[in-house]
């Protein structure tokens, strides 16, 4: 079986004790898939990609990028991220 691309397990992320904004997320994406994310305005599709990238560290659970864990991996390839904020 092919490692997959993007390895999420038990993905937890709260911004307010108690108030969870993912719970519990699993996810496995293969390479040559093509996957959409879609949900209401505050459901953590953004909140989601920032610790898939290794933007965010999760409260618990781990994200996979490229078989290493998405927080090194982006450093470890000199990727970096920022916010660009909201252009007027």
């Amino acid at each position: 079986m092919t490692d997959p691309t993007l390895a999420l397990t038990g993905i937890k992320q709260s911004y307010q004790p108690g108030k969870w904004v993912l719970e519990d997320v699993n996810l496995n994406l293969l390479p040559g898939t093509v996957t959409g994310l879609l949900g209401r305005n505050g459901s953590g599709k953004a909140t989601l990609m920032r610790i898939a990238l290794g933007v965010l560290r999760p409260d618990s659970g781990e994200a996979r990028l490229f078989g290493h864990g998405a927080w090194s991996a982006t450093r470890d390839h000199g990727i970096e991220w920022w916010d660009a904020g909201t252009i007027s």
